[in-house]
């Protein structure tokens, strides 16, 4: 049984550790609010494709870091 509690995208938190942001920093740059970044960051809503492009741009990711934060996110899931 899958634990729902469980934080998801760790890549996305430590690119925010390293860059000194909150979750409400993250929830400024992609137009939101705090609680449904946190909704995203643990899986219990799905990220918008809106949403990973302005984090992209914003945090200027490479492919890799792309795919990284969001791709192997949700390709976890499937296992």
């Amino acid at each position: 049984m899958e634990n729902k509690e469980i934080p998801k995208f760790n890549e996305l938190k430590v690119l925010l550790l390293r860059n000194d942001d909150t979750y409400e920093d993250l929830a400024h740059y992609i137009g939101s609010s705090k609680a449904t970044v946190i909704r995203k960051i643990t899986g219990k809503t799905p990220w918008t494709w809106v949403d990973m492009q302005k984090i992209r741009t914003h945090y200027n990711l490479t492919n890799e870091q792309f795919m990284d934060i969001f791709l192997n996110e949700e390709l976890q899931k499937c296992n």
